[in-house]
C-alpha cells in the first residue's frame, strides 16, 4: 500500500440504526438552517445523511457520531456534519479538559488515559476539538475516549493539524462539509502486525484517513501515523475515496456516490 497515494455500508433501515445506537444526546434535537429556519429533520439524519460506513457500536454526540471497535479500543470512524456559522461560533474555550472514558462501554473493551502514556505518543481526536467550540456539550463531546486514537507525537501536532485546519477552511469556502475520519491498519506484507498499547491493549494505527464530503464534491487523505512523516498535505491526497475504502473495509459517503460496478 503507498502511504502518499493510496490507502486502504450504507445504513440499514432507521429503526435498526435507532436500535443499536447509544444515545449521548437527544437524538431529535433539530439544525439551524441557512435561512434561519428550523429544519425537521433530526440532528443524527443531518450528520449520517449521506450514509453510515457501519451500523454497529454506534455512540451519537452533540456534533459527531461515532463506530466504536471493541477490538482495537478506538473508533473505526467518526462522522461530523460542519457549517460555517458552527465554526464562527467560538463560544467555549478548550481550556483545561481531561480524556472522560466512556461507561456504555464494557470494561473490558474501554480504553482508559494511562494507556496513551507511550513515549512520543500522543491522544489524536478524530472529531477534531477545534471544530466544536460552539458548544460546551459539543466541546466536551470530543474529548470522550472513544474518539481517541493513539496517534504518534509528530503526525498529532504537525500534519494532522495541518489536515484539520484545511477541513475548516473548506467549511468556510463551501458553507458545509461532512467529514468522516478514522485509523487504517495496513500493511504491506502477508502479514498484519499491530502494536498494542497499555493495560487494555489499545490498538496503534498504521495510518489515518480523513474524508470530506460538500455538494457533491469529495476529497481525502490517506496519512501514515510514523513520526517520520513530513510534506505537505498534498502529498497524502488519494485519488478516489475508494482508496480509503478498500483498507477500511467499508463505503464512505455511499449516498453521495454515483452508482458502481462491482
Amino acid at each position: 500500500v503507498s502511504t502518499q497515494s493510496t490507502g486502504c455500508c450504507q445504513s440499514t433501515e432507521s429503526d435498526q440504526i435507532s436500535n443499536t445506537l447509544m444515545v449521548q444526546f437527544a437524538s431529535n434535537q433539530s439544525i439551524q438552517t441557512k435561512s434561519g429556519l428550523r429544519d425537521q429533520i433530526t440532528k443524527r439524519e443531518w450528520i449520517m445523511k449521506y450514509g453510515y460506513p457501519t451500523t454497529d457500536n454506534l455512540f451519537q454526540y452533540e456534533g459527531h457520531i461515532l463506530a466504536y471497535s471493541n477490538f482495537f479500543k478506538c473508533p473505526l470512524w467518526v462522522c461530523e456534519g460542519l457549517t460555517k456559522d458552527m465554526l464562527n461560533r467560538k463560544s467555549v474555550d478548550r481550556g483545561q479538559r481531561r480524556f472522560e472514558k466512556v461507561d456504555l462501554i464494557p470494561v473490558m473493551f474501554q480504553s482508559n488515559y494511562n494507556d496513551y502514556k507511550v513515549k512520543n505518543v500522543d491522544r489524536g481526536h478524530m472529531a477534531a476539538a477545534g471544530n466544536h467550540h460552539y458548544s460546551e456539550q459539543a466541546l466536551s463531546d470530543t474529548f470522550f475516549l472513544n474518539n481517541i486514537c493513539a496517534q504518534t507525537r509528530n503526525v498529532n501536532r504537525s500534519i494532522w493539524k495541518e489536515l484539520e485546519n484545511h477541513v475548516r477552511e473548506m467549511v468556510d469556502q463551501h458553507g458545509t462539509v461532512h467529514v468522516i475520519t478514522g485509523p487504517l491498519f495496513c500493511t504491506t506484507t502477508k502479514y498484519l502486525e499491530i502494536q498494542m498499547l497499555g493495560k487494555n491493549k489499545v490498538a496503534m494505527p498504521t495510518h489515518f484517513f480523513k474524508a470530506l464530503c460538500w455538494a457533491g464534491s469529495m476529497e481525502g487523505y490517506i496519512i501514515p501515523n510514523e513520526d517520520s512523516v513530513s510534506g505537505e498535505i498534498e502529498q497524502y491526497k488519494v485519488g478516489a475515496i475508494s482508496e480509503i475504502e478498500r483498507v477500511a473495509g467499508f463505503r464512505i459517503f455511499e449516498k453521495a456516490q454515483a452508482p458502481r460496478e462491482e
